[in-house]
């Protein structure tokens, strides 16, 4: 008898949820010199879809949170893009992953290819970290109902007080009734 492969580890159990857009918490303007830079609104930024829900400014959003598991709904990393597109760094304060041609050039080592995709573990407390070059982000995952179910809107913040705010309004949900996913909640912009 032959064993019968089924999974493949490391793979299989990885999900994704469908995303369907971003509302964003503020909007890019340019200072005198040209350069765009984020200025936060009192309102959500949102997609054309969602505008035609709940109007072009709205401050308070139906939500609910896909899954149980905050790893999948609200991942929390520190994150560093650099000059360039794309993650260069990601860790939690003690560990990172940093890509292997970002770390080589860091360190100005030549000898690794450019275009190296491989991740090489390294620890979360570099200069780039001291610096405040690398910020904190949590990327909240939400169904808005009274728009689709067929996927999620991300919420991207690097704001200290609205993740820990997020993470004791989920917490507090979940003490109240034994569960956060799938319970109609309401996310205001204050």
């Amino acid at each position: 008898m032959h064993k019968r492969f089924t999974q493949i580890k490391g793979l299989s159990a990885v999900r994704r949820i469908p995303r369907l857009g971003r509302v964003r918490l503020g909007v890019k303007v340019k200072n005198k010199a040209g350069k765009e830079y984020p200025k936060e609104t009192p309102w959500f930024v949102v997609p054309p879809e969602v505008a035609k829900v709940y109007g072009d400014k709205p401050t308070e959003l139906d939500i609910m949170i896909p899954v149980e598991d905050t790893n999948v709904s609200f991942p929390q990393a520190y994150i560093y893009f650099g000059s360039s597109k794309g993650v260069k760094c990601t860790g939690d304060g003690e560990v990172a992953m940093r890509s292997l041609a970002f770390h080589a050039e860091y360190t100005g080592d030549k000898s690794v290819d450019s275009g190296s995709k491989e991740l090489i573990e390294v620890p979360c407390t570099c200069a780039l970290f001291e610096q405040g070059k690398c910020k904190q982000s949590g990327y909240f995952q939400v169904l808005l109902p009274k728009v689709s179910v067929g996927g999620v809107y991300a919420i991207v913040t690097s704001s200290y007080n609205s993740i820990v705010d997020l993470n004791s309004g989920i917490d507090y949900v979940r003490a109240m009734i034994g569960r956060v996913a799938m319970v109609p909640l309401k996310l205001k912009r204050e």
